[in-house]
């Protein structure tokens, strides 16, 4: 036997051995080989998956946390730290927001000190957290992980404008305060980090290990000849996928999983990753909250990207509590079998930030375009859960190496196919599953702290932020950023805002790909029609309608003041008992509404009616001609009814009946509030107040306003014309006590006739009232529904 004939029977041998070694135990993939020594470099990243749920207002300090090693560590080409290591270390500082009285923002302070490989092996570390994945919070340069300012998110702002601009008015004021609690919600200010998040830290200092690992699984192959099927088997699949409207080229597939679909659907829900919901109106409003009010939508929908022509079977993402970031895939059927297993292939892309694109005119998402460390990021994630019985990889030599996606952003690949062999998935291991043995920390806050703390914080903010002084840099900062024009250079623009990047990207054409087999961007698919009839069905409504103001009862009061002219006789004295009569008059009214449909039959809406009528006074004496003067006069009304629907939601006629309270204000045009501007303007919050204040203890009849509650009740139907506007038409009656004009003048009107001495004197009886209000608005309008 020749030397070249030895030296090739050899290594075929090892390669053998190396296999078999492989194969022994499929659920052990870290078995030690060796005895030498190697080390970590300082600087190397860990990334690792907490095992136990810490919090900045349920942890303590001191409380040890425990994480696991979520991606292998490599070092001399060799596996040094395997999957599954378990990495400990310490809570060593935190801040609590708590009341919010003395602090805006939360942090943590984690320090990790040890690793335990699979082996048992032990080994002292010092590393530093550099960032928590796909998470709002930040982390600063001594590895603190820092909470978000509830107070700096776009709902935030947004709602300060609308509270500010409606400040002339408490009843407006009332509604725009409501409105805004109802549509956006204020984000956590404290950090929950729970069981499953995932975290990035950076050695300190190089860490020597003995031994090496093994791969992360064993080999889907297992001689050439399977390769060659398989390879055969993966050539003629659609590996580019492309927009559903437009057919651009977009993602290209990276994953092919070997399994049945109850096995696909059991292995990702076990490592963490959650359904996207579909694309539809109702998921896009979820969107657009979750970016106003940086909150996390775990099942944030996908837009369409079609394989061949063909939609996914299934849309898989993964994030913490940001939609700004996020790892997602899509995943497609395909008419094959390997080994009598059905065959599927899928795309993978991290989601690094959010954009706005100019040509679509629409916020789209960034990615990370190396592709490939997401396809890793896949292939461990599913290890871990035990529901993979093999991995392998598998050239593509036609795949290109330099494409773009359909917004633009680069992908770049080794070209290579992760082949996954999934088991049955009976029993996995969750990547949420906290430790049994670590600590147990409560997730929610107690009912009352949180609303309270949301207030302090508003109020806070509003103190510091929303005085003239601030108000006067934020403009200046803001016009500055709008005259001050972009380089030329540039290829984009950024800007931050409430701790996050955004990004305004030009428009640019998808690469063009030469010699790439069943490219749907090139030889234009046969799309199907994967369009759903659009639903009806809504979860907000905003309306604005106008029409006919009447009270059922127009006649207010009657106030008796006798008039005694104290003349000697035989002239006098003479005696004058007059009815003084106070009337309400038809008139007009307009209402904007904000319905949030809760349920299937039932709504709650907030509403402000604004009615404007005339008030008239008519003075009836015995002795003398009756007097008549009129008065413009105010009904401003903030509403909370509840709305009870005859059909379901999603109907596209929907009668209903409604009924719940009201806070109104009767006024008289000439009769404003009275606000210290100065108060106003540098501290609003407070400057409302007082001046709400001052506004209700003066009398009505001198520059006051009569503040009261009542009931109301009425009904009407919503015509959806189509998923986004509608038509509706309403009665609504309230059910109020008669205001009283005259009872708090009647120190003004003594006065008066004090100043008169004893010629004039006055004499005020009983008011007497005409029953109950009775303020009636019929009005038709239309609205926008999401």
């Amino acid at each position: 036997m020749s030397t070249h004939t030895r030296l090739f029977v050899l290594l075929l041998l090892l390669g053998q051995s190396a296999i078999t070694q492989n194969t022994a135990e499929p659920r052990q993939p870290g078995n030690t080989q060796g005895g030498s020594t190697r080390a970590v470099p300082a600087g190397t990243v860990l990334q690792i998956r907490l095992r136990q749920t810490i919090s900045s207002f349920g942890s303590k300090r001191d409380t040890p946390v425990s994480a696991m090693l979520i991606a292998p560590v490599e070092a001399e080409g060799r596996t040094v730290l395997p999957l599954g290591s378990k990495v400990e270390g310490t809570l060593r500082k935190i801040r609590r927001v708590g009341l919010g009285l003395s602090r805006e923002t939360a942090f943590l302070d984690i320090a990790f000190e040890s690793i335990t490989l699979p082996n048992g092996q032990m080994q002292a570390l010092k590393a530093q957290v550099i960032a928590v994945d796909d998470a709002r919070e930040s982390v600063d340069s001594e590895g603190r992980i820092h909470g978000i300012r509830a107070t700096a998110s776009f709902s935030s702002v947004l709602s300060g404008a609308a509270v500010s601009a409606a400040s002339v008015d408490p009843m407006l004021l009332g509604f725009a305060l409501s409105s805004s609690l109802s549509i956006f919600r204020i984000p956590e200010s404290e950090i929950i980090l729970s069981a499953g998040a995932e975290l990035r830290v950076r050695l300190k200092e190089a860490l020597p290990i003995t031994g090496a690992f093994g791969t992360v699984a064993p080999p889907v192959i297992h001689s050439e000849d399977e390769r060659i099927v398989l390879t055969e088997l993966i050539r003629p699949l659609p590996f580019r996928t492309a927009t559903d409207k437009t057919g651009t080229p977009s993602d290209l597939t990276s994953l092919l999983y070997i399994g049945s679909e109850n096995a696909i659907v059991r292995a990702f829900g076990a490592a963490g990753w959650v359904r996207s919901d579909r694309l539809s109106d109702r998921s896009k409003y979820g969107a657009m909250r979750s970016v106003l009010e940086n909150q996390g939508y775990r099942e944030a929908p996908m837009s369409t990207l079609l394989l061949n022509g063909i939609a996914p079977a299934f849309t898989y993402s993964k994030t913490l509590n940001t939609f700004f970031k996020r790892h997602h895939l899509r995943i497609y059927g395909q008419p094959r079998q390997y080994r009598g297993l059905p065959v599927w292939t899928s795309t993978a892309t991290h989601d690094s930030g959010i954009a706005f694109s100019r040509n679509a005119r629409t916020l789209i998402h960034l990615i990370d375009e190396n592709i490939d460390q997401e396809r890793s990021k896949i292939v461990n994630d599913l290890v871990l859960t035990g529901c993979v019985d093999g991995v392998d990889y598998v050239d593509r030599p036609w795949i290109p190496r330099d494409a773009k996606n359909a917004t633009g952003d680069s992908l770049i690949t080794d070209g290579r196919i992760a082949v996954i062999l999934l088991n049955d998935c009976g029993s996995p291991a969750r990547a949420d599953e906290p430790d049994s043995a670590g600590p147990r920390v409560r997730t929610k806050e107690a009912a009352p702290l949180r609303p309270f703390r949301d207030t302090l914080l508003t109020l806070r903010n509003d103190f510091s932020r929303g005085n003239i002084g601030y108000q006067a840099y934020s403009g200046v900062r803001t016009v500055g950023g709008m005259l001050r024009r972009p380089s030329a250079e540039a290829s984009h623009r950024s800007i931050h805002y409430g701790g996050e990047e955004f990004h305004i990207v030009p428009g640019s054409s998808a690469a063009k790909i030469d010699g790439a087999p069943r490219d749907p961007g090139q030889h234009g698919p046969t799309f199907h029609d994967v369009a759903e009839r659009p639903s009806l069905a809504t979860i907000l409504d905003f309306s604005f309608s106008g029409g006919y103001s009447r009270f059922g009862n127009s006649r207010f009061s009657t106030q008796p003041i006798t008039f005694t002219l104290n003349v000697p006789p035989p002239i006098g004295p003479i005696v004058d008992p007059t009815d003084i009569v106070t009337d309400l008059h038809n008139g007009w009214g307009i209402a904007p509404r904000i319905t949030l449909n809760s349920w299937k039959h039932v709504s709650n809406e907030f509403g402000f009616a604004y009615n404007r009528t005339s008030l008239s006074i008519t003075a009836v004496s015995t002795e003398t001609e009756p007097t008549y003067d009129s008065f413009n006069a105010q009904v401003r009304q903030f509403t909370y009814n509840a709305l009870i629907h005859l059909r379901p939601n999603g109907s596209r006629f929907r009668p209903y009946a409604a009924v719940g309270p009201a806070f109104q204000l009767i006024r008289t045009v000439d009769s404003k509030p009275h606000t210290n501007s100065l108060l106003k303007f540098a501290v609003r919050d407070l400057g409302l107040i007082v001046g709400a204040y001052e506004f209700g203890t003066k009398p009505p009849l001198e520059g006051g306003g009569i503040f009261q509650m009542g009931l109301q009740y009425g009904g009407g139907f919503k015509v959806q014309l189509s998923p986004r506007f509608f038509v509706r038409l309403d009665f609504r009656e309230t059910l109020s006590h008669q205001p009283d004009f005259w009872t708090a003048s009647y120190p003004t009107i003594r006065a008066f006739g004090a100043e008169l001495g004893d010629l004039l004197t006055f004499d005020v009886g009983k008011l007497q009232k005409h029953g109950p209000l009775r303020q009636q608005l019929f009005s038709m309008g239309v609205g926008i529904s999401f």
